[in-house]
């Protein structure tokens, strides 16, 4: 059993005050075996699996919820903050949970595709250094790599580079085996597959080689691609993913 204003408040219809506003003015009901009724009490307990009428519209309850994200450049991977837009600010509204979280992060200039979900077991798996789940990055360097050069940084990603110090407070390390591709006419154009996610990770394996990444977009993590019909700052809700 659950009280309807939790309800109502965990699936993103608003807060705990403008919900009792709502029962106040006759806009929620319940529907049971094709009946419906106004709910006149915030505190009133229904089950779980509930069909709530909230302004004509079906809500249901759902105890996890699972969403992909198109990340757009410029938007933080974080939950709130006071001055930038979140993840979450796009990920929101009338149906969603609000205790949806991203699962790991993209940097705020990386785009791609991005998990959100409610799923504390899911998002250790996959935040998990042990779990050793690919991701794939497609990245735009800030030169041309000759062919010569493309065959040495393909070796020494595929055998464990030594990534520099970031300025920034990320510490020297020997990454995993990575795979390194070029997978078209424009030597610029590199995608790397990793198994671990350390602080700007492919960014720094490239900068170890003399090249800057000018963009950076997730492409792939585990199994699931971002889909194509997903456009820059769009999600889409979906089953669970791994």
């Amino acid at each position: 059993m659950i009280r309807v204003d939790r309800f109502l408040g965990t699936m993103g219809a608003g807060s705990r005050s403008d919900i009792k506003k709502y029962i106040k003015a006759g806009r929620v009901s319940l529907e049971k075996d094709g009946q419906r009724r106004a709910i006149s009490d915030p505190s009133e307990k229904i089950p779980e699996d509930s069909v709530i009428i909230f302004d004509g519209r079906e809500l249901r309850y759902e105890e996890y919820q699972y969403f992909l994200l198109n990340k757009p450049a410029g938007v933080l991977t974080a939950v709130s903050d006071r001055t930038r837009t979140t993840v979450l600010d796009l990920v929101k509204g009338e149906g969603i949970r609000t205790d949806i979280v991203p699962v790991g992060r993209l940097d705020m200039d990386t785009e791609g595709l991005l998990f959100l979900t409610n799923d504390g077991a899911l998002v250790h798996k996959l935040e998990s250094p042990a779990s050793g789940i690919e991701k794939e990055y497609e990245a735009v360097l800030d030169r041309e790599v000759s062919d010569e050069m493309k065959a040495r940084m393909i070796r020494e990603f595929a055998s464990g580079l030594e990534v520099i110090e970031s300025d920034k407070g990320g510490d020297a390390f020997v990454a995993r085996p990575a795979k390194l591709t070029f997978p078209g006419s424009d030597s610029r154009l590199a995608r790397v597959i990793l198994t671990e996610g350390r602080y700007h990770q492919v960014k720094r394996m490239f900068l170890t080689e003399g090249y800057t990444v000018v963009k950076l977009k997730r492409l792939r993590e585990g199994s699931i691609l971002l889909p194509d019909d997903l456009a820059e700052g769009c999600f889409k809700k979906v089953e669970k993913m791994v």
